[in-house]
């Protein structure tokens, strides 16, 4: 677990954010999972796990999410099963993704493709993956920053991009989450 990131110290990140707890790794197997582990700890609403870089990073159904270090904001929130119900929870989400990524993207149109994916003009540009633990929904966000070096997997290549590639954006991680966690803020507070 890093206690540096982007240049500040993790505990100013979860200030900054009214997170109540965070972590933040450099590679991790999964956000969720780590979330999904913490779930049985009694954690507070909220709690937030960043990766730089996921080596078992999935999407619905097992799928494979392709996260190579530094290339898109891998993110994992708690929210309270009571407070979002859980069937809308991806929808809900998805709302919130959508809005962070149209103000980063300013100009730019979002849409959600049912159940998990936000698409940016078109292209696949975050997904979302809502999973129950207990009395938990782990809420794992995948944003495409940059396009990898080498390019999207050939099976992705075709229908994915990323905020650097369709809006020329270069963002650091942290203003993207920072971005996400203020539209869960606001999604959280309407519910």
């Amino acid at each position: 677990m890093l206690k540096e990131w982007q240049g500040r110290p993790v505990s100013e990140w979860a200030e900054i954010w009214s997170v109540p707890s965070l972590e933040i790794y450099r590679s991790i197997s999964s956000t969720n999972d780590r979330l999904i582990d913490l779930a049985k700890t009694g954690p507070a609403s909220f709690t937030v796990v960043i990766a730089d870089e996921q080596t078992g990073g999935r999407g619905r159904t097992g799928k494979k999410w392709y996260s190579p270090d530094g290339a898109g904001l891998l993110m994992s929130v708690l929210l309270p099963a009571s407070s979002v119900p859980q069937p809308f929870a991806p929808l809900i989400v998805g709302v919130a993704v959508a809005r962070a990524i149209e103000v980063l993207a300013d100009g730019f149109s979002t849409q959600i493709k049912w159940p998990n994916d936000v698409l940016l003009e078109g292209d696949k540009v975050a997904g979302i993956l809502c999973e129950l633990a207990g009395e938990w929904i782990v809420t794992g966000i995948g944003v495409n920053i940059r396009t990898p070096v080498d390019g999207f997997p050939p099976e992705f290549a075709a229908r994915t991009s990323s905020l650097q590639e369709t809006c020329q954006l270069t963002l650091a991680p942290s203003y993207v989450a920072e971005a996400l966690i203020s539209e869960l803020h606001e999604i959280k507070a309407g519910i």
